[in-house]
């Protein structure tokens, strides 16, 4: 039986399983359509010179494109996530240090702009395209003194057009998840001000656990 390798693209992070035989050919990434090398071993894949790709792009015109079939490569999901949006909760995306779009039930996902919150589909110029993005899964339960924070789920998003399918399907962005997260210190502070500027102080403050994991930068997050 032939090796098989773990790949990971490095332009949308997925991750596929290919032969090790067909080391150093060129391919083509099935979830983002990047093309890229096939290395030796388990790993990053290899990005292509500027020169490699338009040759590839010229030879994919002329239906003789080289790239591994479609039988050859298995794509992993490499975590379980959710695929809709739960109405009872919130979802907020960060990238390195600020936020980016913060999504609930009938307003869809909104970005932040000149101090407000817009829907993403109105201004879809203000979705970056690329980056290091987090997305926050805010649980809510209606308790008997109100709402309440009770869960945290933190996932990581694909470097390249994740964030750009805000401006569609509400749910297309749950598609480009590649894994659990944690989060820096500059995410924590930025959604730490979130919370502080959309929910009541008592909606968030009194679950220990996730002030602790935002307030004391030594704490790990652990999932419930």
């Amino acid at each position: 039986m032939a090796e098989i390798l773990r790949v990971q693209c490095f332009s949308c992070e997925s991750v596929m399983k290919i032969r090790a035989d067909l080391a150093g050919r060129a391919a083509k990434c099935p979830a983002c359509g990047a093309y890229f090398i096939v290395p030796k071993a388990s790993g990053v894949a290899v990005e292509p010179s500027l020169e490699m790709i338009k040759k590839l792009k010229e030879r994919a015109e002329e239906k003789n494109r080289i790239e591994v079939k479609p039988e050859e490569i298995e794509t992993i999901h490499p975590v379980e996530h959710p695929h809709r949006l739960n109405p009872e909760n919130r979802y907020v995306i960060l990238d390195s240090s600020r936020l980016v779009a913060y999504w609930q039930t009938g307003k869809g996902w909104q970005v932040p702009a000149a101090g407000k919150l817009v829907p993403a589909r109105r201004q879809p110029d203000l979705l970056p395209k690329q980056g290091d993005f987090t997305l926050v899964e805010l649980q809510l339960n209606t308790m008997p003194e109100g709402i309440r924070l009770t869960g945290m789920q933190i996932f990581k998003l694909a470097r390249q057009y994740s964030v750009t399918r805000l401006a569609g399907d509400e749910f297309a962005v749950l598609e480009t998840i590649t894994g659990h997260a944690g989060l820096l210190r500059p995410q924590k502070m930025a959604l730490l001000e979130t919370l502080r500027k959309y929910f009541m102080r008592e909606t968030w403050s009194e679950n220990k656990k996730i002030y602790a994991y935002l307030t004391n930068f030594t704490v790990l997050f652990e999932e419930s």
